[in-house]
């Protein structure tokens, strides 16, 4: 993170980012000096991480509330009744968000609170949408309509957010996890899968290409297609 001690965020409230040996100031606008440093106390420690554990549940609140009002702005615009999904804050590493439907048939998103809160902003201008988007996109085109096609393009421009297919977030420190590739097979080509569904494929579960439509099958066959190593 950066130094700042503080800033406003999109609704105009400060987001509190506490440094060390830093002031904090009391109300915006209010000049204090930043060389003045706080009691080292076990009372000021934990008054700046209750501070902060507040500060990140409001952000999470604000963003599942605005998914839910993104949905029901489109599920009024082109008049079907979109289910409501799940929101969950517990993606990692460097994406932001992540849009899915479930077995079950249920809409599931899930956002990157780290991110969140380090761009509270931006990730509420474009990541909220960008993922909400997915959702619509899907109940209107079903399972084949492409990823950041049109459609999805069309459904940002009604949400007014820009139709940007990745963030340029600053993720300098977070934590990436890295999944080892399974070849799969269609009639077209061959797909890299990663081990989440290759395990949900050996727990049952089908997945179509959607350029032929035919299922992924296991190959043999080392893919060209290899990462080096």
């Amino acid at each position: 993170m950066g130094s700042k001690t503080g800033g406003k965020d999109g609704d105009g409230g400060v987001v509190i980012l506490l440094s060390p040996g830093r002031y904090l100031p009391d109300k915006v606008g209010t000049a204090h000096p930043t060389n003045l440093r706080m009691p080292k106390s076990r009372v000021g420690c934990a008054h700046q991480t209750t501070e902060l554990h507040h500060h990140g549940d409001e952000l999470r609140r604000r963003a599942e509330r605005l998914t839910h009002k993104l949905l029901a702005s489109a599920s009024g615009c082109f008049g079907v009744a979109l289910p409501v999904p799940r929101v969950r804050f517990d993606l990692r590493g460097r994406n932001a968000g992540q849009a899915r439907i479930t077995e079950k048939g249920d809409y599931l998103v899930r956002y990157n609170a780290h991110l969140l809160e380090r761009h509270p902003r931006a990730f509420l201008a474009q990541t909220v949408p960008h993922e909400t988007a997915h959702l619509v996109a899907y109940g209107l085109f079903g399972p084949r309509v492409p990823s950041h096609g049109q459609e999805w393009r069309a459904i940002m421009t009604i949400f007014g957010a820009p139709s940007e297919r990745c963030h340029s977030y600053d993720v300098d420190g977070l934590q990436t996890r890295h999944l080892h590739r399974y070849d799969y097979c269609c009639a077209c080509r061959i797909h890299r899968l990663t081990s989440i569904r290759h395990n949900r494929i050996q727990a049952g579960q089908t997945y179509h290409c959607r350029r032929c439509g035919q299922p992924l099958e296991r190959t043999k066959f080392r893919s060209i297609l290899q990462d080096p190593p």
